[in-house]
């Protein structure tokens, strides 16, 4: 497989670029009944960093990404465009999706393109938006994107540990 990176466009201090070190998805039925897509994004090794960021804190970000889908969309095909707005659902009070950067930071405007589905990965491109440095207050402060191949698992469940 080749080589994908993770961007994260800051506001503040520009684009900073991680290598993927492994991707992974799963379409699963969870707790009472409701179908989740998630997604985890491990990086490695850092491509490009703003000095400034360097200096701060050494980063190797990750990302778990869930979007609750409904009875119709659960079947995964080339093309689909799966959207979670909000990285926390508060009628049921849990976080849906996290960036690991700083500490633990919710995911806004999940977006996830399916190019192409096989039955062992998908190859897929995420964006979305976070709070990363808080210099917007509680509003994101930086946009992800990612262009990955990512392992179909079916042991992969949405998980904050």
């Amino acid at each position: 497989m080749e080589t994908t990176n993770l961007f994260i466009t800051h506001e503040e201090f520009g684009l900073e670029t991680f290598q993927v070190a492994d991707a992974r998805c799963n379409l699963y039925k969870g707790r009472e009944g409701i179908w989740e897509f998630v997604l985890r994004v491990r990086t490695s090794k850092p491509i490009n960093r703003p000095k400034e960021l360097e200096k701060l804190v050494y980063a190797e970000p990750h990302l778990v990404g869930a979007a609750i889908l409904s009875l119709d969309d659960t079947t995964l095909k080339d093309g689909l465009v799966i959207v979670q707005a909000k990285g926390y659902d508060e009628s049921r009070g849990e976080n849906l999706s996290v960036l690991y950067y700083f500490e633990h930071n919710s995911i806004e405007d999940l977006r996830v393109e399916l190019v192409n589905v096989t039955e062992t990965w998908i190859d897929a491109t995420v964006t979305g938006s976070a709070v990363v440095n808080g210099s917007n207050g509680i509003d994101p402060d930086a946009r992800l994107s990612v262009r990955s191949r990512f392992i179909r698992d079916s042991n992969l469940r949405r998980s904050f540990t």
